[in-house]
């Protein structure tokens, strides 16, 4: 994995935060995603990347 602000894809990447359920899933999109290792009840950052 590449450390923040190393690859193209990072720096021209979309963000958004959200909040992590109980379930250790976070919604983005009306989709649901596990996150396995985010603790529960914290705001993690999502990083999407358009094809480029």
């Amino acid at each position: 994995m590449f450390p923040p602000h190393q690859s193209v894809k990072d720096i021209f990447c979309l963000r958004a935060t959200r909040k992590v359920d109980p379930y250790h899933k976070v919604s983005f999109n009306n989709l649901k995603f596990r996150v396995h290792k985010a603790p529960l009840r914290k705001e993690v950052e999502l990083r999407t990347a358009p094809n480029l």
